[in-house]
């Protein structure tokens, strides 16, 4: 609260960060109001790991939608679970500039995922980027994706041939993320059978980045996918192969393929490009700036398994932090 009254004066920040502090529904109560009171103050929410859950979420929507200077809101490590679609789907569709939004590990889950693109689907909406990592995507999820973006069919080949002649994609990525394995979270198996939907992929012209994390392809399929990225306008994939190894003639004409493409889309070396802001704005959408942290990103990068979690699910604390809200509610009611 005191946080939320001490911004109401201020003129000049426009991106809010506020991750991991586990503000709960309390907190959106007390955000939720200062965004009511000024609606175009801020354009970026970051609220990351603040277990909030269904009806603090319901708050943060019913003042967000009001703005229209609102264009990033973040909510990884939130869990919002199936019940909040309903009020995800009112967030993306009436808040009016809203091009970035950041649903990773937020336990939507394979159902939750395929209702809320089922609510979206046909819908003029201003969104353009949206993360939804370790949110446990099945056939249906996957499905309902695609059929949102005009295609049909199911899984990873569904969402290549929705994209397949997608007119401005720059980036697909279906590797692991750093919290696929500490949430527990499965890999997206990659085989021959994609690949005639990857090779369709592929051929957008629009595409730069190509993202799949290790692969079960056979070695035919390890060929051919290469075949596929040497003839494309790719600056940079990622491709793990558990057993086959390609033949260094096919790797070479990947990697000279790669350094034409990145002198004539972006002026740069490929080193130059996997190293600096190319590669990296890319992948994540230049909104991403705004919430850049250093010392996060390192630290989760290269020791995640040694961050300290506080309090495990089920301690107390959690308990004690909805019951502060309850009691919130009660006094603002009266």
């Amino acid at each position: 609260m005191a946080l939320m009254d001490s911004l109401k004066s201020n003129s000049f920040v426009r991106h809010f960060l506020l991750g991991n502090n586990i503000i709960s529904a309390t907190g959106c109560f007390a955000i939720a109001s200062f965004i009511k009171e000024k609606p175009d103050q801020m354009e970026t929410w970051y609220l990351a790991g603040n277990h909030i859950k269904p009806a603090g979420f319901e708050d943060l929507v019913s003042a967000m939608v009001t703005s229209s200077s609102i264009t990033n809101v973040w909510l990884k490590r939130n869990p919002l679970g199936l019940t909040s679609v309903s009020h995800l789907t009112g967030l993306i569709i009436e808040t009016r500039n809203l091009r970035t939004l950041d649903l990773e590990n937020t336990e939507l889950g394979d159902e939750g995922v395929a209702r809320l693109f089922a609510n979206l689907k046909g819908k003029a909406i201003a969104l353009k980027n949206v993360f939804l990592n370790a949110n446990g995507i099945g056939v249906k999820g996957a499905q309902a994706i695609a059929e949102t973006l005009d295609a049909g069919c199911a899984g990873i080949s569904a969402v290549c041939e929705a994209l397949a002649g997608h007119p401005t994609i720059r980036a697909v990525g279906f590797s692991s993320s750093l919290t696929t394995k500490p949430h527990g979270q499965r890999y997206n198996h990659v085989d021959d059978d994609a690949l005639p939907a990857l090779k369709q992929l592929l051929r957008n012209p629009q595409l730069r980045v190509l993202e799949l994390g290790f692969t079960a392809f056979s070695a035919e399929g390890v060929e051919g996918f290469r075949d596929a990225v040497a003839a494309s306008t790719l600056c940079y994939v990622q491709a793990y192969h558990v057993e086959p190894k390609e033949s260094e003639n096919c790797t070479l004409r990947v990697h000279q393929q790669h350094k034409h493409n990145t002198w004539q889309f972006y002026d740069l070396s490929t080193d130059e490009f996997n190293r600096g802001l190319g590669l990296r704005l890319l992948r994540n959408t230049a909104d991403v700036r705004l919430i850049d942290s250093v010392y996060r990103t390192r630290d989760r990068r290269y020791n995640f398994d040694n961050v300290k979690q506080y309090w495990d699910e089920g301690d107390p604390v959690w308990a004690m932090i909805d019951a502060k809200w309850n009691e919130v509610m009660h006094v603002d009611s009266r």
